[in-house]
């Protein structure tokens, strides 16, 4: 009877252990995607976009199992410029686009995070007509979000040197 006890608890906490291995993987908690987050962050410091890539997408899908919206636009707009930094033009717009879609959900349209996005979506886009759209809502938004002085002039100027090198 007491074997029989043991063997029991015995499969109790083997169960339990399982289970936890299986709801951590699943669900990741915050500090995983931090430390994932930490070693994007040091391979994109190093240049080293290829690393970047692989740990970005950790985070993307972490962030998503979390439901944490902020964390997946930024890890998102990250991996789109480590695309454009490997001259993948075609993942980076599809990163920075979906970048833009998840800060606008989370923020809504006129956030300043939606607009930056939007500028760095006209860097990777190789379609001029549809870049020249993208910066001119970034404007929009900055020109809306912050009144007339310093900040809107801070924003606005890496606009104007994008539309330079975008004109036809």
């Amino acid at each position: 009877m007491r074997s029989r006890m043991v063997d029991l608890l015995m499969l109790l906490v083997v169960l339990s252990i399982g289970a936890m291995v299986w709801h951590f993987r699943e669900h990741p908690t915050h500090r995983q995607f931090q430390s994932e987050r930490q070693l994007a962050d040091q391979a994109l410091k190093d240049r080293d976009f290829r690393a970047a890539v692989s740990h970005l997408q950790r985070c993307v899908r972490m962030a998503r199992q979390m439901g944490d919206r902020e964390l997946e636009h930024e890890a998102l707009d990250d991996l789109g410029w480590s695309y454009f930094e490997l001259g993948d033009l075609k993942q980076a717009a599809k990163f920075q686009q979906e970048a833009v879609l998840r800060a606008e959900e989370a923020h809504g349209p006129d956030n300043p995070k939606v607009a930056l996005y939007l500028a760095r979506l006209t860097r990777v886009t190789p379609d001029p007509k549809l870049a020249r759209e993208y910066l001119a809502r970034a404007e929009a938004i900055y020109r809306r979000t912050y009144p007339p002085g310093p900040d809107l002039e801070a924003a606005l100027a890496p606009l104007e040197e994008q539309r330079k090198s975008l004109a036809p």
